[in-house]
């Protein structure tokens, strides 16, 4: 009677021992999703404040045949000052960045919130009335000055001026 108790015993802390384990291991499973939860929606916040917006005419984007050099206006409509180092534009397939891409900065020394940056490359080939595509990707600076969210816009369907 006694062997039986202590074997019950033996069972009833290998199951407690076992069902604790089990209990640890999904608090960290929860803990791990929640912090991996947490970076996702903190990096999701910095692209929302990071956004520009193509504001070009798409009926007539201007365009100098004879140098082939492409203005493109771009606003930042969000709440991040944009690093104007690393904008990309691609018009018709031909990427535009670094020193192929000219950004001039309209009324302020910084691509701050509410101002309008014009981006100047060349793109040869364009011809009118012609539908072609472009799209912009910039990342945001955050309020200390670190790279901070990402954003993109497009035009898909736009014509160079006559």
């Amino acid at each position: 009677m006694a062997a039986t108790s202590i074997s019950h015993l033996i069972w009833f802390i290998v199951g407690i021992f076992i069902a604790s384990s089990v209990g640890l291991m999904a608090i960290g499973i929860v803990q791990d999703l929640s912090e991996s939860m947490e970076e996702r929606g903190a990096a999701y916040a910095d692209n929302l404040r990071t956004q520009v917006e193509i504001i070009n005419d798409p009926g007539a984007v201007p365009y100098n045949d004879a140098t082939g050099a492409i203005t493109v206006y771009v606003k930042n409509v969000g709440e991040y000052q944009v690093d104007t180092t690393t904008v990309v534009l691609v018009v018709n397939g031909t990427p535009l960045a670094g020193t192929n891409l000219t950004v001039n900065l309209v009324g302020n020394t910084r691509w701050d919130p509410g101002y309008v940056a014009t981006l100047t490359g060349n793109v040869t080939g364009l011809n009118p009335g012609i539908d072609y595509t472009m799209w912009v990707e910039v990342n945001g600076l955050d309020h200390s000055g670190h790279r901070s969210g990402r954003d993109n816009d497009r035009l898909d369907s736009f014509r160079i001026a006559d």
